[in-house]
């Protein structure tokens, strides 16, 4: 079984993925964290490429690649990626046996028309709608502990 404390993390060149590595590096209950990007810069770790995590601790930056990722340690995925890449990316990873929190707005919704009308595009995933915990703790919080699968937005 995959532990849940090793972290992969897609998509760290924007917004929400930067604050997300800002919170992962420093919280207690992550083990280890590895960013996964299209282009490293022929940076190592992600104070390379972002040099307000220098002195973070460890954060390996590597070439994303959907094989990296699972075949690494990781138990968990977080996605920071536009709704199409998570649409592509999440399905692989869950049958792979990792846990995704998606933080686009993918899965956000329980029916595939829903997305197609909101998107404008077909449904690539269909058959994980209504799957997916949308992750407000504060109302789904016993959801969330059970899900594989989670969606924040």
């Amino acid at each position: 079984m995959r532990d849940p404390r090793q972290v992969a993390v897609v998509g760290v060149t924007g917004y929400t993925g930067l604050e997300l590595a800002g919170l992962l590096l420093r919280h207690s209950a992550v083990a280890s964290t590895t960013f996964y990007v299209r282009e490293t810069r022929a940076a190592h770790c992600i104070a390379e490429l972002f040099p307000q995590f220098r002195g973070w601790g460890q954060a390996p930056l590597r070439q994303l690649s959907l094989d990296a990722i699972t075949s690494s340690n990781a138990g968990t995925a977080f996605l920071a990626t536009p709704h199409e890449a998570s649409a592509e990316l999440a399905p692989a990873l869950l049958d792979a046996g990792l846990r995704v929190i998606d933080l686009s707005g993918a899965f956000r919704f329980r029916d595939p028309e829903t997305f197609t009308s909101w998107y404008k595009l077909p449904t690539p995933h269909a058959g994980y709608f209504g799957e997916a915990v949308y992750g407000l703790p504060e109302i789904y919080s016993q959801e969330i502990a059970k899900a594989c699968r989670a969606s924040g937005r």
